[in-house]
This record gives C-alpha cells, sequence and structure tokens, in this order.
C-alpha cells in the first residue's frame, strides 16, 4: 500500500512541474491551427499565423533568442538572453480602441524589405518604443531578435 501512495504522489509531483512548466513557455493555453503550405510567401500571412497560434510561434524562434531592454538606472540598451521557458508570446494586432489603452494609444509600423521585416511598436505620449526584428531564415520567416527602448 505504501508503495501505491508513494507512485500516486511522485506522479503528482512530476505532472504538476511538467504542466507548470509548459504554461510559464507559453503564457497562454497553446492553440494550433492548420499552417498553409504558403505562410512564408508572405509577411503579413506568416503573421497572422504567428499571431493566432503559439506552437507556430516558439518554432519560428531559435531560442535562446538575444535581445536587447533599456534599463532606467544605466541610462543604456542592456543585451539578454532569453530561453524558450522565460519566453512570453507576443502578438502585433493592436487596437486602438482596446482595453489595453492603460498606457495611452499605440501606433504599429510594419516594414518589410526584401527578406526582413521590423514591426515597430511606439506608444503615443506614453514611452513605448519597442522594434521586433524578423527575417527569413532557410526561406522560413522567424523572429531573431527585439529591442525594447521604452522609457
Amino acid at each position: 500500500m505504501k508503495h501505491y501512495i508513494l507512485a500516486i504522489f511522485t506522479f503528482v509531483i512530476i505532472s504538476c512541474k511538467q504542466y507548470s512548466n509548459e504554461n510559464k513557455v507559453v503564457g497562454l493555453t497553446q492553440v494550433e491551427t492548420n499552417i498553409p503550405a504558403n505562410v512564408d510567401s508572405d509577411f503579413r500571412l506568416f503573421l497572422d499565423f504567428f499571431n493566432k497560434d503559439s506552437i507556430f510561434q516558439l518554432n519560428r524562434i531559435d531560442f535562446p533568442i538575444k535581445v536587447k531592454d533599456f534599463q532606467k538606472v544605466e541610462f543604456e540598451l542592456n543585451e539578454r538572453v532569453i530561453n524558450k521557458i522565460d519566453y512570453s508570446l507576443k502578438t502585433f494586432q493592436i487596437n486602438k480602441t482596446s482595453d489595453l489603452e492603460d498606457f495611452g494609444e499605440y501606433e504599429q509600423i510594419i516594414k518589410i524589405e526584401n527578406e526582413k521585416a521590423i514591426i515597430e511598436i511606439s506608444g503615443i505620449g506614453n514611452g513605448i518604443a519597442i522594434d521586433y526584428e524578423f527575417a527569413k531564415v532557410n526561406g522560413k520567416w522567424k523572429l531573431i531578435t527585439w529591442t525594447d527602448q521604452s522609457t
């Protein structure tokens, strides 16, 4: 009987740990959609699925990823490395009339040139300034880095 209880207890502990790590990686419930074969033919098509599908998004980032963040204390950009377990899902569909306006209004500009794309997110009067950089790697769009200069 003791072995049976110990086995159940061990299973519960391992299950909880795995569930906790999975949720931390994606930050939300994983959603998977049917990705079309031509998803990389157009950056905006790719971005639509990058926003919708958490598994697709995680597969389109080579971890660990190096990013830069503005440090208010030092007044400089510091580079840091984000592992898959510490990554939070990104979405690039900002609606100026959404409930997210606690910080003010946002502007999003997408610049596409050849096999590179930058999504610039700027807050209007609130100090938000983040550039997300994408590039085609082996024919597939990927998020390669971002720079957060928000103050």
